[in-house]
């Protein structure tokens, strides 16, 4: 039996499991590379705001097979964080998963909390998301 503590740690490891999991994400088509092969997705209900910075989770789905450590993957989910003010954006954590849309097992996970910003192409997937971000700003 769990007694009260432990019922809620069980039930905060269930939840966390499954915002985790991009099924339990409502993603909104962002952008599509020129090509096609891939897709940027953004949750809008990740959104957090502080001042002109603004965190999200996006993902981008791709087409064709890509390689990290080793492990093939097929969606690249990441929490990331804009400066609205002047266009820049850094990863805060990531997770690359075997299949489409954050689904299929976990491959490899990075978190990266320390990156510093980084200016973006204009007309990139990554200006798309900062666009989709920095409006509902």
């Amino acid at each position: 039996m769990i007694d009260g503590g432990g019922m809620q740690k069980a039930l905060l490891m269930v939840f966390l499991a499954m915002v985790s999991h991009g099924a339990a994400a409502d993603w909104v088509l962002v952008a599509l590379s020129n090509d096609g092969a891939i897709a940027a997705y953004a949750d809008a209900s990740t959104i957090a705001k502080t001042g002109y910075h603004v965190k999200i989770r996006n993902l981008f789905n791709y087409k064709r097979v890509h390689v990290a450590d080793g492990k093939t993957y097929l969606s690249y989910m990441s929490e990331d964080e804009y400066d609205c003010s002047i266009g820049t954006t850094r990863t805060l954590s990531s997770t690359f998963y075997a299949k489409n849309m954050g689904e299929g097992e976990m491959v490899t996970l990075d978190n990266t909390a320390d990156a510093k910003f980084q200016p973006f192409a204009t007309d990139s997937l990554d200006s798309s998301l900062w666009e989709f971000a920095c409006a509902k700003h």
